[in-house]
Protein backbone atom coordinates (compact mmCIF):
# COMPACT_ATOMS: atom_id res chain seq x y z
CA UNK A 1 0.00 0.00 0.00
CA UNK A 2 1.32 3.42 -1.12
CA UNK A 3 0.56 6.24 1.48
CA UNK A 4 0.27 10.11 0.22
CA UNK A 5 -0.07 13.09 1.82
CA UNK A 6 0.83 16.58 1.13
CA UNK A 7 4.29 17.31 1.04
CA UNK A 8 5.89 18.73 4.97
CA UNK A 9 6.41 22.32 3.50
CA UNK A 10 2.56 22.60 2.40
CA UNK A 11 1.29 20.63 5.21
CA UNK A 12 2.95 22.39 8.12
CA UNK A 13 1.92 25.79 6.67
CA UNK A 14 -1.58 25.04 6.58
CA UNK A 15 -1.53 23.62 10.38
CA UNK A 16 0.30 26.67 11.67
CA UNK A 17 -2.08 28.74 9.84
CA UNK A 18 -4.72 26.51 11.30
CA UNK A 19 -3.61 27.16 14.53
CA UNK A 20 -4.06 31.22 14.67
CA UNK A 21 -2.27 33.98 16.17
CA UNK A 22 -2.12 33.36 19.58
CA UNK A 23 -1.25 29.47 20.54
CA UNK A 24 1.08 27.34 22.16
CA UNK A 25 2.16 23.90 21.97
CA UNK A 26 1.47 21.13 24.88
CA UNK A 27 3.37 18.21 24.47
CA UNK A 28 4.40 14.48 25.86
CA UNK A 29 7.88 14.88 26.07
CA UNK A 30 10.08 17.29 23.76
CA UNK A 31 10.15 14.84 21.12
CA UNK A 32 7.57 16.38 19.16
CA UNK A 33 9.11 20.05 18.95
CA UNK A 34 12.57 18.53 18.26
CA UNK A 35 11.02 16.61 15.27
CA UNK A 36 9.01 19.39 13.98
CA UNK A 37 11.74 22.12 14.22
CA UNK A 38 14.07 19.37 12.23
CA UNK A 39 11.69 18.69 9.35
CA UNK A 40 11.46 22.02 9.11
CA UNK A 41 14.69 23.25 9.11
CA UNK A 42 15.61 20.40 6.99
CA UNK A 43 12.95 21.59 4.35
CA UNK A 44 14.53 25.22 4.50
CA UNK A 45 11.19 26.60 7.20
CA UNK A 46 12.55 29.18 9.79
CA UNK A 47 11.12 27.67 13.14
CA UNK A 48 11.57 31.44 14.12
CA UNK A 49 7.61 31.67 14.21
CA UNK A 50 7.03 28.77 16.07
CA UNK A 51 5.31 29.54 19.65
CA UNK A 52 6.66 28.22 22.91
CA UNK A 53 6.21 24.65 23.72
CA UNK A 54 5.36 23.21 27.21
CA UNK A 55 6.61 19.51 27.96
CA UNK A 56 4.14 18.55 30.42
CA UNK A 57 5.55 14.95 30.87
CA UNK A 58 8.44 16.36 33.15
CA UNK A 59 5.42 18.83 34.83
CA UNK A 60 3.80 15.54 35.72
CA UNK A 61 6.51 13.72 37.08
CA UNK A 62 7.52 17.03 39.22
CA UNK A 63 3.69 17.24 39.95
CA UNK A 64 2.11 14.13 40.64
CA UNK A 65 4.44 11.51 40.97
CA UNK A 66 8.33 12.95 41.59
CA UNK A 67 10.16 9.84 40.52
CA UNK A 68 12.47 12.52 38.45
CA UNK A 69 11.65 10.17 35.56
CA UNK A 70 9.97 10.29 32.05
CA UNK A 71 6.93 8.19 32.40
CA UNK A 72 5.00 7.39 29.51
CA UNK A 73 1.46 8.38 28.79
CA UNK A 74 -0.33 5.26 29.41
CA UNK A 75 1.19 5.64 33.39
CA UNK A 76 -0.40 9.01 33.66
CA UNK A 77 -3.71 8.07 32.41
CA UNK A 78 -3.56 4.93 34.67
CA UNK A 79 -2.79 7.22 37.07
CA UNK A 80 -5.09 9.89 37.18
CA UNK A 81 -7.73 7.09 36.63
CA UNK A 82 -9.77 8.15 33.65
CA UNK A 83 -11.25 6.09 30.40
CA UNK A 84 -8.33 6.64 27.44
CA UNK A 85 -9.47 6.91 23.46
CA UNK A 86 -7.12 4.20 22.07
CA UNK A 87 -3.35 4.91 22.39
CA UNK A 88 -0.80 4.64 20.16
CA UNK A 89 -2.44 7.01 16.84
CA UNK A 90 -1.76 11.02 16.53
CA UNK A 91 -5.21 12.00 17.62
CA UNK A 92 -5.70 9.84 20.60
CA UNK A 93 -2.35 10.41 21.87
CA UNK A 94 -3.30 14.30 22.06
CA UNK A 95 -6.52 13.71 23.46
CA UNK A 96 -5.14 11.83 26.43
CA UNK A 97 -2.50 14.44 26.32
CA UNK A 98 -4.90 17.04 26.62
CA UNK A 99 -6.98 15.23 29.27
CA UNK A 100 -3.52 14.88 31.78
CA UNK A 101 -2.67 18.41 30.43
CA UNK A 102 -6.62 19.63 32.05
CA UNK A 103 -5.63 17.68 35.58
CA UNK A 104 -2.69 19.51 36.23
CA UNK A 105 -1.36 22.56 37.94
CA UNK A 106 -1.36 25.07 35.40
CA UNK A 107 -0.07 27.98 37.41
CA UNK A 108 3.36 26.65 36.99
CA UNK A 109 3.20 26.38 33.08
CA UNK A 110 5.99 28.63 31.98
CA UNK A 111 8.49 26.31 33.72
CA UNK A 112 8.23 23.55 31.26
CA UNK A 113 8.96 25.67 28.51
CA UNK A 114 11.05 23.79 25.71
Amino acid sequence: MIWEGEPFKDAIEEFLDWCGEDFVFITWSENDILAIEDNMLYHGLDIDGLPECYDIQIMFDDQITMYDKRMPLNYAIWKFDFKPEPQHDALSDAINTAEVFRRLDLEELEEYAV
